[in-house]
């Protein structure tokens, strides 16, 4: 999913310079001359994303692992439960054929 909205990003980017590079005052920058105002703006929103991209993504996987650990935890107790249900109706069984109330 984050890798999508980063193509998306990505595109609208590329996009949004073509549709401004004519309209837009021209300046220097980074040596380069006559570049429009628009593509200074775009490339260091592009490189925001990108950084904020880099330091988010440990923190998602670590997310991941957790959510993976809870997952398997889920599982278990369900696995649990399921047993103690059908050793409950096993009881109950037991207990009407001898007769008696559940």
């Amino acid at each position: 999913m984050t890798q999508l909205k980063f193509i998306v990003a990505f595109f609208l980017i590329v996009v949004l310079v073509f549709l401004g590079v004519m309209s837009q005052p021209r300046v220097e920058f980074l040596g380069f001359k006559d570049i429009p105002l628009v593509v200074i703006v775009l490339f260091s929103a592009f490189v925001g994303s990108i950084i904020s991209f880099i330091i988010g993504f440990p923190e998602n996987l670590s997310l991941k692992k957790k959510i993976s650990k809870l997952e398997k935890e889920i599982k278990e107790k369900e696995t649990k439960i399921t047993k103690l249900e059908l050793e409950i109706r096993e009881l109950e069984e037991k207990l009407k054929e001898k007769g008696e109330e559940v």
